[in-house]
């Protein structure tokens, strides 16, 4: 029985702790909507991040809160986009190519 009982509690506090996070995702293109392989994907002041795969496209889990994601890629201007709780998909995020003179 206390083993039961021990084996519930854990269950309902992974469960409770897997509850307060959400994922947001979405997908990074250029400026004409061609996806933009690879780019890096950024929380704003922190280490956490993820890379976009081959077609653009991303996933990070968060605690619930105001974030800021940072979208940068080579040959790309760096690009913030802010992101709520209640937006859990980005589903484009356009970011521009840097002009050389």
């Amino acid at each position: 029985m206390r083993l039961a009982l021990t084996w519930l509690l854990f269950i309902s506090f992974n469960i409770s702790a897997f509850a307060q996070q959400f994922t947001v995702s979405g997908k990074v293109i250029d400026d004409v909507g061609k996806p933009v392989p690879f780019a890096s994907v950024y929380i704003q002041n922190t280490t956490q991040g993820a890379s976009a795969n081959s077609e653009g496209e991303y996933a990070i889990n968060l605690k619930p809160g105001k974030y800021v994601l940072q979208y940068k890629a080579v040959g790309y201007m760096h690009t913030d986009q802010p992101v709520l709780q209640s937006l859990r998909c980005l589903s484009l995020t356009r970011v521009r190519r840097h002009r050389y003179r």
